[in-house]
Order: C-alpha cells, then sequence, then structure tokens
C-alpha cells in the first residue's frame, strides 16, 4: 500500500508540471497529493492502545493516530515535533504522555497542550483508581486527570519502568534496573495513597529487561530483552517460561484468553502464556493491542498489521 501511494504521489507530481493537462485536472491531482501529505504515516509508532471503542496509536514528531475499525486511520493535529510514547484514557479524558509533553482530549481528535504539567519524560500512562504516568525514574498521578502534582520517584537503582497492566487489586510495572536485569514493581491503594514496591516480588532476578506485560483475568505475562518471558499469578511471583525467539519483544496484548507478543521480526502466541509458538515474521513491530474482536500491532515506519486470530496479520 506504501508503494502505491508512493507512486500516486510522484506521478500526480509530474503530471502537474505537463502542459496538455487541463486546469480542472491538475485541481484534483494537486488535492490527492496533498491529502497523501497530510495522511502519510511518517512515524515510527511507539504504542498502539485500544480506548473508549477505538484504537490509538503514538509516536514520533507528536503524532497521534486514531481508529474506529482498526483498518483506516486519521491522524490528529497536534502539532509537536516530540515523541509520545503512551496513551490513556480515564473519566472521560484522553491523555497522551512523551517526552517532556503531555496533551489532553475529552474526544480523542482534538487535544490541548498541558505539557506545563510534564516536566518530564514519561514512558508510560495507565489508570488504576487514579490515572498515573510514570517515566524513567519518577511517577505522577492525579484525581482529576489534569493536575498531576504528587510526584514520586522509584527506588534510585532502576533505570526505568516500561510497561504496564493490572488486575482489579495490583498494578504492575516492569522495566530494568541499572544493570539492565528485570524489574517489576506492584502497587495496590491504601485509602489516597499510591505507592510501588519491589517488595514480595520473586523470580526476575536472573532475567534481563522487560518492556510490557499483560493480564489475561488470570495471570500476569511480562515480556522483553532476548526473547525473554515470565509469567505470575498474582503479580509477585514470576516464572521464567521458554520463548520460541531470541530477539527483543517490546510489546503483548491479550484478548482476557490468547496472548499475542511483537518483536522488530516476529510474532508469537500463547493460550496459556506459558507455552508459546511463533507465528509470522514480520517486520518493525513495537506494540499490540486487542480490540473489536481483532488484534492490532505497530511499529516503525508506520508500519500497522491486523489479525482476528494472532496468527494470520494483513497491512494496513
Amino acid at each position: 500500500m506504501k508503494f502505491i501511494l508512493t507512486a500516486i504521489l510522484i506521478t500526480n507530481l509530474i503530471a502537474c508540471t505537463k502542459t496538455g493537462i487541463s486546469d480542472s485536472e491538475k485541481r484534483n491531482r494537486s488535492i490527492l497529493t496533498f491529502l497523501y501529505l497530510q495522511n502519510r504515516r511518517d512515524v515510527n509508532f511507539n504504542r498502539v492502545r485500544y480506548l473508549n471503542g477505538r484504537f490509538y496509536a503514538v509516536g514520533t514528531s507528536g503524532q497521534i493516530y486514531s481508529s474506529t475499525d482498526g483498518e483506516s486511520w486519521t491522524k490528529a493535529p497536534v502539532g509537536n515535533l516530540r515523541s509520545f510514547s503512551d496513551i490513556g484514557f480515564k473519566d472521560n479524558r484522553f491523555l497522551a504522555v512523551g517526552n517532556f509533553i503531555g496533551y489532553t482530549s475529552t474526544d480523542g481528535n482534538n487535544w490541548t497542550d498541558r505539557s506545563s504539567s510534564f516536566q518530564k519524560s514519561y514512558t508510560g500512562v495507565t489508570n488504576f483508581v487514579y490515572q498515573i504516568v510514570y517515566g524513567t525514574n519518577n511517577y505522577n498521578y492525579s484525581t482529576d486527570g489534569t493536575n498531576f502534582n504528587n510526584e514520586s520517584n522509584f527506588p534510585s537503582s532502576i533505570r526505568g519502568m516500561y510497561g504496564h497492566a493490572s488486575s482489579s487489586t495490583r498494578l504492575v510495572l516492569v522495566g530494568a534496573d541499572e544493570d539492565f536485569k528485570a524489574t517489576i514493581l506492584t502497587s495496590g491503594f491504601f485509602g489516597s495513597l499510591l505507592s510501588f514496591s519491589s517488595g514480595g516480588v520473586t523470580g526476575v532476578s536472573s532475567s534481563l529487561s522487560l518492556y510490557d506485560v499483560a493480564y489475561n483475568n488470570l495471570r500476569f505475562v511480562a515480556v522483553g530483552e532476548s526473547g525473554t518471558i515470565l509469567y505470575s499469578n498474582d503479580g509477585l511471583t514470576w516464572v521464567k517460561t521458554t520463548s520460541p525467539v531470541s530477539e527483543t519483544l517490546s510489546g503483548i496484548a491479550t484478548n482476557a484468553g490468547k496472548f499475542v507478543a511483537v518483536s522488530g521480526s516476529s510474532v508469537i502466541t500463547s493460550n496459556d502464556g506459558i507455552t508459546w509458538t511463533k507465528a509470522q515474521s514480520l517486520s518493525n513491530l513495537a506494540s499490540v493491542t486487542y480490540g473489536l474482536d481483532k488484534y492490532v500491532a505497530v511499529g516503525r515506519n508506520g508500519t500497522i498489521f491486523t489479525s482476528t486470530d494472532g496468527n494470520t496479520w494483513v497491512s494496513k
């Protein structure tokens, strides 16, 4: 599809310079060229989420794309050149965060710059009673989705936290310590206080960096460097399982049953989070989500793939 659109763009640009083509035809070709340039996916996607009935993908150059079906995508006019790393939704408000930026929206289409409240580099945004943003060494949360003024630091040994998932009682963050070894922090709420801790977490000390985690109402599964896969029934006791790939797994999603994980060159699947199979070789993937009875995966160079079963994927 990208090659076809590029060919159309070049053809239109050449045609607009030629004689013997009517002015109306030149106008039509100019409009098509403008629409292509306006909507082309010149972006490296960092994360895709299914939120409030739509898919959202965020990435470099301040770009936010949305889709009602995972097939056709629209770019929001955000107008910020910094990279977005994640997007969340709570209490009828969207929040997209990234490198010293934060934007909010009530409809997912029109965005308001709140970056003055986000003067850190954030890697994720999640919802667990409150809306929470987290970064390399700190986290912050808000009771109204606008004012984030409860900043706290992660333990000093942590290099960064990169992914999250939650059950009804526990929020799990995964990442890496200063030696690039796996780190898992958990939190519950006690009154109005939020506190992350590695206390009680076992089974991760020998594993490499983790980049994402998912929960299917039965167990948590975390993925990361060199094909690392860990699973846990409670978010505290983790077990390493065999991976069918050796490259870094950067994203994982579940349909409340089947797990799908992606890397820069592969898609792998599991029905229980323990036994995994390589499903397909695909390039440039970074993140995956599930909604509307389908998986959607995104990545570098504007890559978007969809699948109804996690095994067979179609480029969009």
